[in-house]
C-alpha cells in the first residue's frame, strides 16, 4: 500500500510538471541561432535561423531587422511557419539588430481576418534581440546592452491623437509596423496615419500619407485664454533631418575633404487648438479654464538651421557652409591633416512664437570620408608579370628627341600583351635605316582601337592575324636591332599609339594601369640624364 501511494504521488507530480511545461509553452521559447550575437560579417546576404522549443504547438514567425533598436524596425518578413530566412540587406552598414515575433498558428488564423491590414497586431510574443555587424566590429557595450532584452524593452508605444468626432488617430511611429506583402513600412520614409475605431480597434483605412519622416513631426496642444496662449508639448521628435556625404578624391588631392549633403527645410507639426470658455451656469468655469476644442492645425513649418564645423573642440570659424533649397556644402574644403577628427554640427530650431513653441534638435556627424577616384581606369596592363625599371622615358630625353616609347631594362623576360587584341604586324624594323633599327617587333591593335608596339624582341610567339588576350605571353625581350651600327643593350622598347602610324605615339604612363611610383629609373644616380623625358617622378 505504501509503495502504491508513492507511485500515485510521483505520477501526479509528473503530470503537474508536464502540464506546467505545456502551460509555459510559447513563453520565451524562441532561441536565435545565427547570426550569433556580436559576430562580424563581410556579406550583406544573411542567413537567419532560429528554433522553437515548444513541442506541442505550431507557430507563425516574423523575422524583423533594424539598424536602430530605439527608433523602430525597418523591415519585417512576411509571416510564415519557417524557422529560417535568407535576406539580402543592401544599402546597410554598421550594426544590425534582429529578433523574431511569433504567435500560435491557431490564434494567428483566428485574428488574421480581423487585422488584415495590420497583421502585426496578431503577434504578441518576441524572442530576445541579437546584434551583428556588417564589416563593423560590434562593441562589447552594445552586446551587453541588449543581452536578454526583447523589443518591448526599447520600442515606445504609438501616439494616439483624439479627433473631434470621437475617433482616435494612431500615428505609426517608433514601433515596427508592416503590411502583409513584400513591401515594408519604413519609419524613416513615411508616416502613415490609420483611422482606428475606438471600440473594436479595427483599422478602417489609411487616411493620410505624410511625405516627411515621422520623427520630424511634433504634436502640441494650445489653449487660448483671453490674451494669453498656453502650449504644451505632447511629443517633438526631430530626428534624421540631415544626410551628409564626405569624400576624398585621390585622383586630385587626397588630403582634401569635400562635404555635401541634404536637409529638411520643413517639419510637419500638428497643433490642437482649444479655447477657454465661461459658462454662466457653470461656476467652475468662472475660476478655471473650461477647454473647448476649436480646430487642429497641420503645418509644414520652416526650420531654422545653424551649421558649425569642428576639428576636435575647435570651431573652424573660417569654414563656412552654404545652404539653400535643401542642399548644403562647405564653401571651402577641409584639409584633415594629422588624422584629426572633423565634425559637422547642425542645430535645427522650430520657432513658432504665436503659439509659444520653441524646440531644438542638434545633429552631430564625424566626417569619415569615402575614398573616390574620378579618373577612369587606364586601359593597358604592365607588359611584364613583375616590376621592371626604366632605362629611358618617353619624350624629349638626353639620349633621343623624341623618344617614342618607354625602355624597360629587361633581359630575356616574357613580354605580355597589354590588352585583348589582334596582331597586325610582325617583322624586323629598319624604319631609321639598318644602323638604327628596332629589331624584331610586334604591333597589336587593342580592343580600344589603340595600338601597342614591342621592339628589340629576342623572339615572338604569335603571328599576324592571331587574337591575343590581355596578359598573354606574346614574345621575349632581347637586344635585336642596332644603334649607330652598334649592338644594343638588352631592353624592351614599348609604345602606345593612338593609331598605327609612327607619329601617333603618346606617353605610355597615361595608359598603363600601374602605380608608377613603384617603377624606378635604372642607373639614375650614375646617369642623371635618365631622369629626363616624361618621367612621372623626376625628383627621384
Amino acid at each position: 500500500m505504501h509503495r502504491k501511494s508513492i507511485t500515485i504521488i510521483l505520477t501526479i507530480i509528473f503530470l503537474l510538471l508536464e502540464t506546467h511545461t505545456q502551460l509555459q509553452a510559447g513563453s520565451n521559447n524562441i532561441h536565435l541561432i545565427s547570426p550569433t550575437n556580436g559576430i562580424t560579417l563581410s556579406t550583406t546576404n544573411i542567413q537567419f535561423q532560429w528554433r522553437n522549443d515548444d513541442r506541442y504547438e505550431e507557430y507563425m514567425y516574423m523575422l524583423c531587422i533594424t539598424d536602430d533598436i530605439v527608433e523602430g524596425t525597418r523591415y519585417c518578413e512576411i509571416p510564415s511557419s519557417k524557422t529560417n530566412a535568407t535576406l539580402d540587406i543592401t544599402n546597410t552598414k554598421g550594426y544590425i539588430y534582429w529578433f523574431v515575433a511569433y504567435q500560435k498558428k491557431s490564434q494567428y488564423i483566428q485574428n488574421i481576418a480581423k487585422y488584415t491590414q495590420n497583421p502585426s497586431l496578431t503577434f504578441n510574443q518576441y524572442s530576445s534581440i541579437s546584434i551583428f555587424g556588417i564589416n563593423t566590429t560590434v562593441p562589447y557595450s552594445l552586446k551587453n546592452l541588449i543581452a536578454g532584452k526583447s523589443p518591448g524593452d526599447f520600442f515606445r508605444p504609438n501616439d494616439q491623437i483624439k479627433n473631434p468626432d470621437g475617433t482616435t488617430t494612431l500615428v505609426c511611429r517608433n514601433k515596427w509596423v508592416f503590411k502583409l506583402s513584400s513591401e515594408y513600412f519604413s519609419p524613416q520614409d513615411t508616416a502613415v496615419q490609420w483611422n482606428i475605431n475606438r471600440e473594436s480597434g479595427e483599422v478602417l483605412g489609411e487616411t493620410t500619407s505624410i511625405a516627411i519622416p515621422p520623427e520630424v513631426m511634433c504634436h502640441f496642444k494650445s489653449v487660448i485664454e483671453e490674451n494669453t496662449t498656453r502650449t504644451t508639448k505632447d511629443f517633438c521628435r526631430m530626428y534624421n533631418l540631415i544626410s551628409v556625404q564626405s569624400e576624398k578624391d585621390v585622383s586630385k588631392n587626397p588630403n582634401i575633404l569635400n562635404v555635401t549633403g541634404k536637409y529638411y527645410e520643413y517639419t510637419k507639426i500638428q497643433i490642437d487648438v482649444y479655447q477657454c470658455v465661461k459658462n454662466f451656469f457653470n461656476p467652475l468655469s468662472w475660476f478655471r479654464c473650461q477647454e473647448k476644442y476649436v480646430k487642429t492645425l497641420t503645418l509644414d513649418y520652416p526650420l531654422e538651421k545653424e551649421f558649425e564645423v569642428f576639428t576636435g573642440n575647435i570651431n573652424l570659424q573660417s569654414k563656412q557652409v552654404t545652404a539653400e533649397n535643401g542642399s548644403f556644402a562647405l564653401n571651402s574644403s577641409i584639409d584633415p591633416r594629422n588624422n584629426e577628427a572633423i565634425t559637422l554640427k547642425v542645430a535645427f530650431t522650430l520657432n513658432f512664437p504665436y503659439y509659444n513653441i520653441s524646440e531644438q534638435a542638434i545633429s552631430t556627424y564625424i566626417l569619415n570620408p569615402v575614398i573616390v577616384n574620378n579618373n577612369p581606369p587606364k586601359p593597358f596592363s604592365f607588359p611584364f608579370n613583375k616590376i621592371i625599371g626604366v632605362t629611358q622615358w618617353h619624350g624629349y630625353t638626353a639620349f633621343q628627341s623624341p623618344h617614342t616609347g618607354i625602355d624597360f631594362g629587361s633581359y630575356l623576360e616574357n613580354v605580355l600583351s597589354s590588352d585583348n587584341g589582334i596582331v597586325v604586324a610582325k617583322g624586323y624594323d629598319t624604319y631609321y635605316g639598318e644602323c638604327n633599327s628596332g629589331g624584331n617587333y610586334l604591333i597589336i591593335k587593342n580592343s580600344n582601337d589603340m595600338y601597342t608596339v614591342y621592339f628589340h624582341l629576342a623572339q615572338s610567339y604569335v603571328n599576324i592575324g592571331d587574337s591575343v588576350a590581355k596578359n598573354q605571353v606574346v614574345a621575349q625581350s632581347g637586344n635585336s636591332g642596332k644603334s649607330e651600327c652598334k649592338p644594343l643593350g638588352y631592353h624592351l622598347h614599348f609604345e602606345t599609339r593612338k593609331d598605327r602610324s609612327q607619329n601617333s605615339h603618346d606617353d605610355p604612363v597615361k595608359y598603363v594601369d600601374i602605380d608608377w611610383n613603384l617603377v624606378s629609373t635604372l642607373d639614375a644616380t650614375k646617369i642623371p640624364a635618365r631622369l629626363s623625358g616624361d618621367n612621372p617622378h623626376p625628383e627621384k
